[in-house]
């Protein structure tokens, strides 16, 4: 699965973009709460998953970035089952 975040400004927006391309439910909270439980008990995560765009959001919300990354890295070491393979582009 790709996501691309090349034009994503805020965080608001990238959770929705996340929401979406994830399939999360609707009650989903838009917060690192409400993404690492999606993650790990809500959806099936994809085995493979390509961000594009990581510069574009690592310089416009590094803060975000880094959130985003350290749930799916923790993701892959708390739950080997759910392991996902993701590509940072």
């Amino acid at each position: 699965m790709q996501i691309n975040i090349e034009s994503i400004r805020t965080e608001k927006v990238l959770h929705e973009a996340l929401a979406n391309s994830l399939g999360f439910p609707d009650f989903y909270g838009k917060n690192w709460a409400a993404f690492w439980d999606s993650i790990t008990a809500l959806v099936d995560m994809p085995r493979e998953l390509e961000f594009v765009g990581t510069a574009h959001l690592r310089a416009v919300l590094p803060e975000a970035y880094q959130q985003l990354r350290h749930c799916l890295e923790e993701l892959n070491q708390q739950y080997p089952d759910l392991r996902c393979h993701v590509e940072w582009n």
